[in-house]
């Protein structure tokens, strides 16, 4: 059975699963307090991985003679951006990452056009040659920088966006996600672990980071074959 933000931090006033394993009041461990130690935890969990509590998909539109467009809130990392081949409905555009020193030098004019940097010019003749449909793309400073410039007009491009991110906080109001769903276990470890560096000792720290560790080692490894070895059997023994 899965818990809830609500049961790990626990509700106002009331204890928690927190204050329970480690013996302690909501007047020593506020709900608010127990409650960021939570979404500490989820977060650090989150930031340098590849998970599936990480995993986004969306969309976003280009704008003519526009190059940035802002990252989506929680914003860590791209997986991969394609779009509808205007020719063939049956065949995609995949646009691929490139780091900003390779962007710069593939289309060196491209700030001219809509950059957030350099006040927009449109279509100029220094620039034109930096026009098309979107082949590449690199992110900086918060942007997301396409190459060539698109150059189609209203309504644009529709760009379909796999990326990884960091997860919103829980809240009372939202105190569920799919790492409540599939992984509550590992928050509660973990942020008992969390707890005990900001005065709350307790000497089966030890264990409890021995429990976290675990949880996420198997974690990561649950993530890695299910994108390498799904519905194939990871061992030749029947059953």
């Amino acid at each position: 059975m899965s818990k809830t933000f609500i049961d790990l931090k626990g509700a106002t006033g009331q204890p928690g699963m927190l204050h329970r394993w480690l013996g302690v009041s909501v007047n020593e461990l506020d709900n608010e307090s127990a409650g960021e130690i939570v979404n500490i935890v989820m977060r650090d969990f989150c930031r340098p991985g590849e998970t599936r509590f990480c995993e986004r998909s969306d969309t976003f539109r280009t704008r003519q003679f526009i190059r940035d467009y802002d990252v989506p809130e929680g914003w860590s990392k791209p997986r991969s951006f394609w779009y509808p081949d205007s020719t063939n409905s049956d065949e995609v555009t995949w646009v691929n990452y490139v780091n900003k020193d390779i962007f710069d030098k593939t289309f060196p004019a491209s700030g001219l056009f809509g950059s957030t940097f350099i006040a927009p010019m449109g279509a100029g003749s220094f620039g034109e040659s930096q026009l098309g449909s979107p082949k590449i793309y690199t992110v900086w400073a918060g942007k997301i920088m396409l190459g060539p410039v698109p150059a189609v007009a209203a309504p644009g491009i529709t760009i379909f966006r796999n990326w990884w991110g960091i997860p919103v906080d829980l809240t009372d109001a939202i105190p569920t996600n799919e790492f409540t769903k599939q992984a509550w276990e590992y928050l509660l470890f973990a942020a008992l672990v969390e707890a005990t560096k900001w005065g709350f000792e307790d000497d089966r720290v030890v264990l409890w980071k021995e429990k976290a560790d675990t949880m996420k080692s198997n974690l990561l490894i649950e993530d890695a074959r299910a994108r390498t070895t799904a519905q194939l059997p990871v061992s030749d023994y029947p059953g």
